[in-house]
């Protein structure tokens, strides 16, 4: 198999779950892979005849001209964003853009990863805190060197402390009488959770 065949290239980028699309300098939408036309909804001539700001309705077509120019001097630029598909829905989108020329020809080869899954689990970190926080009893994270990380407000309000306070001690700081941390918190086999061992 020759690896630098352009058939074997152009089957790579087909077949890739990564969103990939091609951007010329004047911020014209000039290819996509089938993950992104999917993604964004869109067959690849209507894609062809959109422009990046189609899809990023929030990125000024006034602002390109920095963009571009900043984007040839760096080379490459990571950016998160909203794009929008055809159906008008927003996506959050991770975007890491690399700058090319062949001859005279400028574009862009931006490869772009649908995030959504980061927000939906910030959000149920959010909701988990909020959750730890309103509990009438109390509960400490604590780090591998038995440093306090978290705190929720029953342990502040038992213990009499402020969460900053509780944030910069240790366990033993609390409780000197407290098991020996390195041998109490081991990584169970094959699952790299934690799991308390008294």
């Amino acid at each position: 198999m020759d690896f630098n065949s352009p058939d074997f290239l152009a089957n790579t980028l087909r077949n890739l779950k990564d969103l990939i699309i091609w951007i010329g300098a004047d911020g014209r939408l000039l290819n996509a892979n089938p993950s992104a036309l999917h993604f964004y909804g869109y067959d690849l001539d209507t894609f062809c005849g959109m422009s990046i700001h189609d899809l990023d309705t929030h990125f000024r077509p006034s602002v390109w001209p920095q963009h571009w120019m900043a984007l040839k001097r760096r080379r490459v630029l990571t950016v998160t964003v909203q794009h929008r598909t055809a159906l008008g829905v927003y996506r959050p989108v991770e975007i890491v853009d690399s700058y090319q020329f062949q001859g005279d020809i400028e574009y862009s080869v931006a490869v772009i990863r649908p995030i959504d899954h980061r927000a939906e689990r910030s959000q149920r970190m959010q909701l988990m805190e909020f959750s730890v926080d309103q509990m009438v009893d109390s509960a400490l994270w604590i780090d591998k060197d038995a440093r306090i990380i978290y705190a929720n407000d029953a342990t502040c309000r038992n213990l009499g402390y402020a969460h900053d306070e509780l944030v910069k001690l240790a366990i033993y700081d609390i409780d000197p009488n407290f098991p020996k941390w390195p041998g109490l918190c081991q990584v169970t086999g094959g699952t790299g959770r934690p799991r308390l061992v008294w």
